[in-house]
């Protein structure tokens, strides 16, 4: 054997040794990914209703999804296990029990958690939310957040995490974060769906770092935080410089710009509003709603009087989604749509649809009713609540 290919030889063998070391010690840097399953959080406070402190679960899943150390476990499947112990869906359950369905779901840790105070401050008094109507002109209006989290080590059913965190908003706030508050707000309302973001954001990242010993989730929120303030200023002047344009804009003329009906799409709804008496508000503004049986976007969008160029961007949207079919994707597509655009009656209903399609018969329930919120006599939605 010649020099050359002994050399070769000892290289190869130094190589096969080295590289696998060097994988190893690449594996070890990556974050470990923990199983992380939430259970439905709990109210404590009587001014808040049971529907909407389950809510926060959901607001809770959508900032800790974003930390690449938590594997989520999704909620279907921890409602199965529920459903296999013959529990309730209310997520009512201690430390042991949740320990057990943390183990039956596969998960390695169990965060169940409740919120404990959510009341509004004006001109220096307090008035529980919910309860007593407050005037939204006032000036001095701040509401606080309190939520209680436990965190639970399914394998000795141990409590490792207990933390409290407040978190307050006033009317001068107008971003938290791009990702997450919008769902807190269109549950709870403006302001108060911006005290829980806050109280949850504040909660997330100690979650992150007791299960993963890594906080990655506070510069996260700061960025998004600061990337979300700075669009709202650019929004406010881009607002301003328009405000003398558009302050006298004559209503007749903008609705003679609308398209008028189809016939058939004219005979398809029934006490359909006109495309010439529609109304040219902007799309932050609530849509009139109107009678009619269609779940066809091209029928149903035009009730809410939008631009035609506003028109098509949602039209696109729900046809994109609507390609997606029945899964988990396009329900959470739908949900996100009925959040940015509080007036669209159509995109509740179908997050209804899909949600009963994947057997989730508690969302389906609840997105028909936001339907029937926004529209009372849209037909499908009525007649999909009566079959649940």
């Amino acid at each position: 054997m010649s020099k050359y290919t002994k050399f070769a030889v000892v290289a190869l063998i130094a190589g096969m040794m080295i590289f696998p070391a060097m994988s190893f010690a690449l594996d070890m840097d990556a974050p470990e990914r923990v199983r992380l399953g939430i259970m439905r959080f709990e109210s404590k406070t009587y001014d808040v209703p049971d529907r909407l402190a389950a809510s926060i679960t959901d607001i809770f899943g959508r900032y800790l999804f974003k930390s690449k150390g938590i594997m989520l476990v999704e909620r279907e499947r921890l409602d199965d296990v529920m459903k296999e112990l013959k529990l309730g869906m209310s997520g009512l359950v201690d430390e042991e029990t949740a320990a057990e369905i943390g183990r039956l779901a596969g998960c390695d840790y169990m965060l169940m958690g409740s919120i404990t105070n959510l009341a509004r401050a004006s001109s220096g008094v307090a008035v529980p939310l919910f309860v007593i109507p407050v005037s939204v002109g006032s000036v001095n209006q701040k509401v606080k957040a309190t939520l209680d989290i436990r965190v639970v080590k399914v394998e000795t059913g141990e409590i490792v995490l207990t933390e409290t965190a407040d978190g307050t908003a006033t009317k001068s706030d107008t971003a938290v974060s791009a990702y997450g508050v919008g769902y807190a707000n269109s549950e709870f309302g403006g302001i108060e769906g911006t005290a829980i973001a806050k109280a949850t954001m504040a909660l997330a990242p100690k979650i992150e770092k007791e299960l993963t010993g890594r906080d990655t989730l506070t510069k996260i929120f700061e960025a998004e935080t600061k990337s979300a303030k700075g669009k709202k200023g650019k929004k406010g002047k881009e607002k301003s410089e328009e405000k003398t344009a558009t302050v006298n804009r004559p209503k007749k003329k903008k609705a003679a710009e609308e398209p008028a009906p189809s016939e058939p799409e004219a005979q398809e709804s029934a006490g359909t509003i006109g495309a010439s008496s529609a109304p040219a508000a902007s799309s932050s503004q609530k849509r009139p709603a109107f009678a009619n049986k269609s779940t066809k976007p091209d029928t149903v969008i035009r009730s809410y009087g939008l631009s035609g160029k506003e028109a098509s961007s949602l039209k696109a949207r729900h046809t994109k989604i609507a390609k997606m079919g029945s899964t988990k994707r396009a329900y959470e597509e739908y949900v996100s749509l009925a959040e940015e655009f509080s007036y669209d009656y159509l995109a509740a209903y179908k997050a209804g649809e899909v949600a009963g399609k994947l057997k989730d018969k508690e969302n389906a329930k609840k997105w028909y009713s936001r339907a029937l919120e926004i529209n009372p006599d849209y037909e499908p939605a009525q007649k999909a609540l009566a079959k649940l």
